[in-house]
């Protein structure tokens, strides 16, 4: 699904690292809505681990 300013598309371990830069480019903003994460939330996200099912 896409428009001229989105474009969505399904979770893949492909996008793990762009997913972690996502979060730490906006840590502070999203602190207020996210709940509390540790360093390891975001080198787990760069290693694709958040991303594996159980």
């Amino acid at each position: 699904m896409q428009n001229e300013y989105i474009e969505l598309i399904p979770a893949d371990a492909s996008l793990a690292e762009q997913l972690a830069e996502y979060y730490r480019r906006n840590r502070e903003f999203l602190e207020a809505f996210e709940p509390a994460r540790s360093e390891a939330f975001f080198l787990q996200h760069i290693k694709g681990k958040s991303w594996k099912r159980k």
